[in-house]
């Protein structure tokens, strides 16, 4: 299965949102089961990864518009997107992934990096003119 079996908005949005399988997972966890409120210990048992990274995790994704965030007396996140696109670029998403999986996270992990690209660029040596 290729990246031409994605549509486009998936791929948009996983270029935009995404930085990992793991935040992948996490989102589509929250998107399923949209109206529980997962705390980090519930995502750390739910998918595995270790109650540090289900915080990143869940941080990020919350950053980026995806998650709602209350705090009682811990912290509680919940699938809500910030805008009806969002939304509905989830949905997409969540189709691809049921359907073509290995395409999804093919292109996942085949897209070019731009954050690594310019961490990379600020190493290298320049000769001053």
């Amino acid at each position: 299965m290729a990246s031409e079996d994605i549509p486009e908005e998936v791929k948009r949005f996983m270029t935009e949102y995404l930085d990992s399988l793991f935040q992948l997972e996490t989102l589509l966890l929250l998107y399923r089961r949209r109206e529980t409120e997962w705390s980090i210990e519930d995502t750390d048992r739910e998918l595995q990864i270790g109650p540090q990274l289900a915080a990143t995790l869940l941080s990020a994704l919350h950053a980026r518009g995806l998650l709602s965030l209350r705090e009682s007396p811990g912290l509680l996140y919940r699938y809500s997107p910030s805008s009806v696109e969002l939304d509905n670029a989830v949905s997409a998403l969540a189709t691809a992934y049921k359907e073509r999986r290995v395409s999804v996270i093919s292109f996942l992990f085949s897209r070019p990096f731009e954050k690594v690209r310019i961490f990379a660029d600020a190493f290298r040596f320049r000769r001053d003119k």
